[in-house]
């Protein structure tokens, strides 16, 4: 009898704890795995759990902001979830620190293919148009519910002075050059100015790019010598290497036949008149060098800027975004029963979606959040004519990992960085037209030269010819599997 007694305690204490689990929220765990950048606030994650409860959604999220300064690799990732008491449901990697081979993609991380376009998290894929989905697939399948790759729109904007000066149709015929392919064009708009550049050496000015714990060795000398002119050629992997549509192999530009050939023929351009540099004490004085046309990349909120904005290419590019801007967000193979139901949410949700990309884009859905178009709808119409025009290289697919030559990787992108120093302008008297002289900041061809050639033997002696092989070796192998 008190065996009897006993266990009707216990099977009573069982269905009190039972119903008490039945009225809380599950938990569900996002590891954020990270090196320097700052943790979701609190007060932010509070917000996000009030509004899941106020969608009806039984669950809630925990995040896990874990720093660390080595490369995430698949057994990075099984101890984080050993560390975690095997509760790891989403997981963040900033870019810059995935070590992940094409398989590691597949083995660790749900494809979401088929809840996206058919199952439970079609809400969130309809909020993006299918296109973008498409581009952003990795290693086969959908894996990272964060957008990594963008349209790359290369063009020109021209303030209303210039509009004025040479005429909006003349100025669209900028188009038809393709970049710089066709001379004939800058020639003409040159002469329609009174013989003086209709355009600025833009990229020419930029600053080295300020590294951080993630991203120690951010440089983009090359990109700015070439004004970009080599992006039709190019999906570039960093800004030495990059992936040649032509001979379909990865090149290092300071070896590359068709790079060396567009950074010399903008340094002719520059030389003839066609561009120049900015005017720096007017952009002092008044804001903008008004007379003169800027290259810019962007979406509309930044051709809104310019009367006019001309694109440099019948076709833009998909590219990888930069990789300290976002983190690849993954749903890990042990996730808990349930996953769908709250990733579904916090996608398609715009206050919650709001929240999560202030933090460095954890879903793809940041890209409705940019500023300039009046409502998402115009701004999905946007995105969708975009992407769908927009050209997409099988190439873009392929994630590097550097594991296998860190100590090389390294030290190619660290030489490469401190080059990115290197100023390009130097001061010049001119005599102007009523006999009188001033001075002025001019681009000096013999420092791009005297960078180039610094530039070739310190890149060499990095051995980047060896990091190139093991960067096509890779990508080889991710092609044939």
């Amino acid at each position: 009898m008190r065996k009897i007694y006993l266990m009707g305690i216990l099977i009573g204490l069982c269905m009190l704890m039972l119903t008490a689990c039945q009225t809380q929220d599950k938990v569900y765990h996002w590891a954020v795995l990270q090196n320097g950048r700052l943790p979701l606030e609190e007060k932010k994650i509070e917000q996000i759990n009030e509004r899941l409860k106020e969608l009806g959604v039984e669950g809630q999220i925990e995040f896990h902001f874990i720093k660390t300064e080595e490369l995430v690799t698949p057994a990075v990732l099984q101890q984080t979830y050993q560390d975690l008491n095997r509760k790891m449901d989403f997981v963040s990697i900033s870019p810059s620190l995935v070590a992940l081979y094409k398989e590691d993609w597949q083995d660790n991380f749900v494809d979401l293919s088929g809840a996206l376009q058919s199952g439970k998290l079609k809400e969130f894929y309809e909020m993006l148009p299918e296109a973008v989905w498409n581009a952003n697939r990795i290693a086969g399948g959908i894996y990272s519910f964060s957008n990594s790759k963008q349209v790359q729109e290369h063009g020109f904007g021209f303030y209303q002075d210039m509009v004025d000066q040479i005429g909006a149709a003349k100025l669209q015929t900028l188009q038809a050059a393709e970049g710089l392919e066709d001379e004939e064009v800058w020639k003409a708009l040159y002469e329609a100015n009174g013989e003086q550049p209709i355009c600025a050496w833009t990229t020419i000015d930029w600053n080295a790019a300020q590294g951080t714990p993630e991203n120690p060795y951010p440089h983009a000398v090359l990109k700015r010598l070439a004004k970009g002119g080599h992006e039709p050629e190019f999906a570039m992997r960093t800004d030495d290497i990059g992936f040649n549509y032509e001979t379909g192999a990865f090149e290092w530009l300071g070896d590359s036949p068709a790079y060396i050939e567009i950074k010399d023929k903008v340094i002719d351009f520059y030389e003839k008149g066609y561009i120049r540099a900015h005017d720096i004490a007017k952009i002092r004085e008044v804001g903008e060098d008004k007379e003169i046309g800027r290259m810019v990349y962007g979406m509309q909120e930044q051709k809104d800027a310019f009367a006019l904005w001309i694109p440099s290419y019948e076709t833009m590019q998909i590219s990888a975004r930069e990789n300290y801007a976002y983190m690849y967000s993954l749903v890990y193979k042990k996730a808990q029963k349930g996953w769908e139901q709250i990733l579904n949410a916090i996608g398609k949700d715009e206050q919650i979606t709001g929240i999560l990309n202030d933090y460095y884009d954890l879903t793809a859905t940041a890209l409705l959040q940019s500023e300039g178009a009046e409502t998402q709808e115009d701004r999905y119409a946007a995105l969708k004519s975009m992407y769908e025009k927009a050209e997409l290289s099988e190439v873009q697919n392929f994630i590097f990992n550097p594991a296998p030559v860190q100590d090389l990787w390294e030290e190619c992108n660290g030489k490469a960085a401190v080059l990115g120093d290197m100023k390009f302008r130097e001061e010049a008297v001119i005599t102007l037209e009523d006999g009188t002289e001033k001075t002025v900041e001019q681009i000096s061809v013999k420092k791009i030269n005297q960078f180039w050639n610094s530039y070739k033997e310190i890149l060499q002696e990095a051995s980047i010819r060896k990091l190139l092989m093991e960067v096509n070796r890779q990508y080889q192998e991710w092609t044939r599997k």
